[in-house]
């Protein structure tokens, strides 16, 4: 067992949140191999999310859904666990999940609630640094593939900002990144 998911089910096991406790004393049982008092339903996650950590552990990375390859390319458990876990992502599920479910999944190496978000923010903290660097934005037909992907990635988002598909804390980022975003057109 993992010594973050050890020191986890420790801090919880005396929870004053009975549903926590009872996920840490599933998953306690779970590590020692004895069958637990938890629901079945409790069961099955804690299971899931171990089998997440042994495939994050062999794989060096997070399963993933790929519609885009071949049939068969991607096996049964990781399409299951990348459903399992775009499933605990969700917002209603999400906000259904006791403080240890949380806690759990965060301590997932690569685990993160919002990824595309993720990925967004960064791409935009990466051109904030560019602007600042060479004091002009990125070009489309720069030698560099990283400015005209920097460049190509600030057309599209400012396209959806145009269409009002951005929120309102997205296109004040964008701003903040140095972005030129016009207003909504209507």
């Amino acid at each position: 067992m993992q010594n973050d998911v050890q020191i986890l089910i420790g801090q919880f096991l005396n929870a004053s949140d009975g549903t926590s406790r009872a996920f840490a004393e599933a998953e306690q049982a779970f590590h020692r191999g004895v069958e637990t008092q938890g629901s079945r339903r409790m069961r099955r996650w804690v299971a899931t999310v171990n089998c997440l950590d042994r495939f994050v552990l062999a794989e060096r990375r997070m399963p993933r859904e790929n519609r885009r390859l071949a049939p068969g390319e991607i096996g049964e458990q990781e399409k299951s666990l990348a459903s399992w876990v775009r499933y605990q992502r969700r917002p209603a599920t999400r906000n259904g999940h006791c403080e240890y479910q949380s806690r759990r999944l965060e301590i997932v190496d690569g685990f993160q609630w919002d990824p595309l978000g993720e990925a967004q923010r960064e791409l935009a903290t990466q051109y904030a640094e560019f602007f600042t660097r060479f004091g002009r934005a990125p070009r489309y037909r720069a030698e560099a593939p990283e400015e005209r992907r920097l460049a190509n990635w600030a057309a599209k988002r400012r396209q959806l900002a145009m269409r009002g598909a951005l929120s309102a804390q997205e296109v004040e980022r964008l701003r903040a990144a140095g972005v030129p975003v016009p207003r909504r057109r209507r």
